[in-house]
């Protein structure tokens, strides 16, 4: 792949289902008109791209236990419309990797954002157009998921802290109650 390319990557344990033919139509329509973009698939796909016209674009990576580092890479996620993909597409977010995604999906479940869902396929191409041609689009939806990566950090810190609040007060209480018996 070229160092200037425009990387979107497509991960699940159900690729072969879930990338059906109205999916590989978009994933056609976005290369016809961006030759900068590679869609790397994350995960097991046996699907022949070639037969599409497009298996030069499209980098098969297979299941990656390495996936989280491989996302780093990735200049964009793209979800198939499909009931999964949510922890993918949490992990990109948290990696500030955009992702386009159906709002009734797993993954809009997760990200608690609106600022990712398409409403259609029909979307998916003119969105990847914006996040290749506009910077300023595409640097406020990185700031986005910073955004969602600071608030699921604070969640876990105030979970953590009520852990161990409640730790400290189960030990003063069985110290307490150790010296009163």
């Amino acid at each position: 792949m070229p160092e200037d390319a425009f990387l979107i990557t497509v991960m699940g344990n159900r690729l072969d289902s879930e990338i059906d033919e109205e999916f590989i139509a978009v994933m056609q329509q976005i290369i016809s008109k961006h030759e900068e973009v590679y869609f790397v698939l994350i995960g097991d796909c046996a699907i022949d791209f070639g037969s599409y016209g497009i298996d030069d674009k499209v980098c098969k990576l297979g299941f990656r236990a390495d996936f989280r580092s491989v996302l780093e890479c990735m200049d964009l996620f793209m979800n198939p419309h499909r009931a999964g993909g949510g922890a993918g597409g949490w992990e990109a977010a948290l990696r500030s990797v955009p992702v386009i995604t159906m709002a009734d999906g797993d993954i809009a479940a997760a990200l608690e954002s609106d600022a990712f869902f398409c409403d259609s396929y029909e979307d998916y191409p003119n969105l990847v157009d914006r996040y290749i041609t506009d910077s300023i689009f595409r640097e406020h939806q990185i700031n986005e998921c910073k955004r969602l990566r600071e608030k699921n950090s604070k969640a876990c810190l105030k979970e953590e802290f009520r852990r161990v609040d409640n730790e400290i007060r189960k030990r003063i209480e069985n110290t307490f109650h150790g010296l009163n018996t």
